[in-house]
């Protein structure tokens, strides 16, 4: 029996489309990143609430909500989570965040969750904003980014983020020197210069390159 040659070219093109459509659909723009996270002021008494509107599975009720409501505020990070949900809260002393997770279930950040990994000096901060933005664009899609900030004599800090899937508020970073003439064939999601850029700081936190909480920098 011979297969239909018609039949055949439109399953592939649906099978294209399809896969067009969910590669479409997992892509995070740039413009829709905030400069800034939505934050929460918690209370104790609208605590549960709040994870509850975040993450609507977990019931005011339940008993995880219980517990933390007790020992509320805490100065432990503890994230609240649902399968299927597209967001996680995160809660630390008195302040939460819902955050919101891409269709590839990773954390869409704001701007300024990259405040106290790997920093440019120098660069005015509008500009260093958009750069923060396109990180987490990337980050968005595919939960990492591999960026550099370049200098005007061609030298580099390479910079690797990522994410976990069972830690998405949890932010790791490492920071790589590469002299002119040395890098440049290398794939990279970005790229970074600027006239003003004149050095790069790190954070670290007990010697490791990770932000537990991307509201840390505010003492949060």
């Amino acid at each position: 029996m011979k297969a239909n040659p018609l039949k055949l070219t439109t399953a592939i093109l649906l099978v294209f489309a399809f896969v067009a459509t969910a590669q479409a659909t997992d892509t995070v723009q740039t413009e829709t990143i905030q400069n800034k996270f939505n934050v929460i002021n918690l209370k104790k008494e609208t605590f549960g609430a709040e994870v509850n509107k975040c993450i609507p599975a977990i019931s005011v009720d339940s008993p995880l909500l219980k517990d933390s409501i007790k020992d509320f505020p805490s100065n432990a990070i503890t994230t609240y989570r649902s399968s299927g949900v597209a967001s996680v809260f995160v809660a630390h002393r008195t302040t939460g965040l819902c955050l919101k997770l891409s269709p590839g279930k990773h954390p869409i950040f704001a701007a300024e969750a990259f405040i106290e990994t790997v920093n440019p000096v120098g660069v005015p901060q509008n500009v260093v904003d958009d750069w923060y933005k396109r990180i987490a664009a990337t980050i968005a899609q595919k939960g990492s980014a591999k960026i550099a900030y370049v200098f005007d004599n061609g030298n580099a800090f390479f910079v690797n983020y990522s994410v976990e899937s069972d830690s998405p508020c949890q932010l790791m970073y490492s920071l790589q020197f590469k002299e002119a003439g040395t890098w440049e064939s290398e794939k990279l999601d970005s790229k970074f210069t600027h006239a003003s850029l004149s050095n790069i700081s790190e954070t670290k936190r007990n010697k490791q390159s990770i932000k537990h909480h991307p509201l840390l920098h505010r003492g949060s």
